[in-house]
């Protein structure tokens, strides 16, 4: 993330701050966050770590792979 300091807990408050939707098919799952328009330079920070979240290959336990959008 640009060689910044950006603490999990930080990454996963703001996640859960944000309204949106969950799109699930049979072999994927899509999670859609709003951006907080408030906050442009946190958002642009949340919008890299989940970049970075959707290169680790994350599966939920019926295991559909989990990829996030902004």
């Amino acid at each position: 993330m640009d060689h910044e300091r950006f603490e999990l807990q930080t990454l996963f408050e703001s996640i859960f701050q944000l309204g949106g939707e969950a799109f699930i098919s049979a072999g994927a799952k899509t999670i859609e966050l709003e951006m907080n328009p408030k906050e442009p330079k946190l958002m642009g920070k949340l919008n890299k770590g989940l970049s970075i979240l959707n290169t680790i290959d994350i599966h939920d336990l019926n295991g559909r792979c989990v990829k996030f959008n902004m």
